[in-house]
């Protein structure tokens, strides 16, 4: 059923048919989560897409507005913030070098449910990152990427922190990442997660391994 959902997903998106797109979404939400529903079957449909584009057979402005179909959508159906955690480090999200920015948004809107602040980037390089990251003073530094070209120069995140003298540690998500979990440590990422449900754990950890 799954794999059946993600074939209509993508034709949906890539047809920008939002009403048979949110048809879809309600639809699997009878039998899964609506975090499930964009984890299983959202992320994957736009992970295919974007290997469509790379290989020619979808073009950038179905990949642009389809994602902002499916963000909007996430916006209705994904958990509004619980109360804030006091304890909540300095929490900074980005889409790295990367217009895809669906899994940016449900890691950030499960992090808020969660209880935690977060401050959104936006889509910006690793300059104005560094320079964001010291301004606020952030202390986990949270990186998407869909595509491979987007999670190989993260690398240069690190190395401008250091150069920034800041402490700030840099999780990594994202297809590439899932599909290469050693690209992680390449990069010098502290930490990878796998889906949006890990990254309360991993800010949690962070903060037990600082103690």
């Amino acid at each position: 059923m799954t794999s059946s959902a993600i074939e209509r997903t993508i034709s949906a998106i890539l047809s920008l048919d939002e009403a048979d797109l949110e048809k879809l979404v309600h639809q699997s939400m009878a039998s899964m989560t609506p975090l499930q529903v964009a984890e299983e079957i959202i992320s994957p449909a736009l992970e295919r897409i974007g290997i469509l584009w790379e290989e020619g057979t979808a073009n950038l402005a179905q990949i642009f507005l389809g994602s902002r179909l499916c963000e909007d959508l996430l916006q209705r159906i994904l958990p509004q913030e619980a109360h804030w955690r006091k304890d909540s480090p300095v929490i900074a999200i980005t889409n790295y070098d990367d217009h895809h920015s669906l899994g940016k948004k449900i890691v950030y809107m499960t992090l808020r449910s969660a209880g935690y602040d977060i401050i959104d980037l936006g889509w910006t390089d690793a300059n104005s990152i560094a320079l964001k990251v010291k301004e606020h003073q952030v202390e986990v530094l949270m990186v998407s990427t869909l595509m491979l070209r987007s999670a190989l120069k993260t690398r240069e995140i690190p190395r401008l922190l250091r150069e920034g003298r800041s402490s700030a540690v840099m999780v990594v998500g994202g297809a590439p990442f899932i599909f290469d979990p050693e690209l992680a440590r390449e990069v010098g990422a502290e930490a990878l997660g796998s889906s949006g449900a890990d990254a309360a754990g991993i800010v949690q950890a962070l903060l037990e391994a600082k103690k």
